[in-house]
């Protein structure tokens, strides 16, 4: 049973984007030379949104399989002002840089969660895991 309090919210989806401009292969096959984004897709009740105004913190573990090397990115805001100021919002996370052609082939592992509130927060984390792949660019 949830607490009085609690915060109801219902989804976080992770995806990957080039900025505009640089080519995505696609969506599991990054250009080495690209710089990327993970985007959370975010949604919450109305009443969240329009009334309660909780924090929020979007945390991200990308993870190079092939070296084990972590690269993190985070963004915190207030859930009802930018950049999630609706109902549903896709949230980009700050760029990393692109991983260059000594990563070429390595897989990379991608793991999100979403905290909603200051005190005895709500978590989701993304149901799945993103991977994709490094490649020589076109």
């Amino acid at each position: 049973m949830a607490s009085p309090n609690a915060i109801q919210f219902t989804d976080l989806k992770v995806t990957l984007v080039t900025p505009p401009g640089v080519p995505q292969l696609s969506e599991q096959a990054i250009a080495d030379n690209a710089k990327f984004q993970v985007v959370a897709e975010v949604e919450a009740e109305d009443a969240i949104v329009n009334t309660l105004a909780p924090p929020f913190n979007i945390h991200a573990v990308v993870t190079d399989k092939a070296t084990g090397t972590i690269i993190t990115r985070n963004i915190s805001g207030t859930v009802g002002n930018a950049p999630w100021n609706v109902q549903s919002a896709s949230i980009a996370l700050p760029p990393i840089p692109a991983q260059g052609a000594a990563s070429d082939n390595h897989l990379y592992e991608v793991s999100a969660v979403l905290s909603v509130g200051a005190k005895n927060p709500e978590v989701e984390f993304a149901p799945e895991d993103v991977r994709f792949i490094v490649v020589k660019p076109l």
